[in-house]
């Protein structure tokens, strides 16, 4: 192999690893935005029973959790690939993406199953 057919090699190699890099901040920012614009939904809610009111304080510190947990993950989102002899790759991190899309995920289904549930009575002692 010549030093150019490496330098193309190691130029093609430098692209991929760039797109997907790339690929992992855009999937963050997507992340954070939708935590931050539900948030704010959330802090928009005004009145309602005493439930609606802690259930919205409640919604509002998880995702305020979730966007700091977000925010903590940009620093060191990929720092490292592994090569293994079988010719697969794995990326390190100090946070994998696939534990943020789970907590987005679960995030959603509850909000989900939420919003399927019957509210619940106020009930004055």
């Amino acid at each position: 192999m010549s030093i150019e057919d490496r330098a193309e090699r190691t130029e093609t190699e430098q692209t991929l690893e760039q797109a997907y890099i790339t690929t992992l901040y855009d999937r963050l920012d997507e992340l954070r935005q939708r935590a931050s614009d539900r948030r704010a939904a959330v802090m928009r809610q005004v009145g309602g029973t005493h439930a609606a009111r802690t259930e919205r304080d409640v919604l509002a510190v998880m995702y305020g959790q979730q966007l700091a947990q977000l925010d903590a993950a940009e620093n060191g989102l990929c720092f490292g690939r592994l090569e293994f002899n079988d010719g697969t790759k794995s990326y390190i991190g100090r946070v994998g993406m696939f534990e943020i899309q789970h907590l987005v995920v679960e995030t959603d289904e509850l909000a989900a199953l939420g919003a399927k549930m019957p509210a619940h009575p106020h009930f004055s002692w």
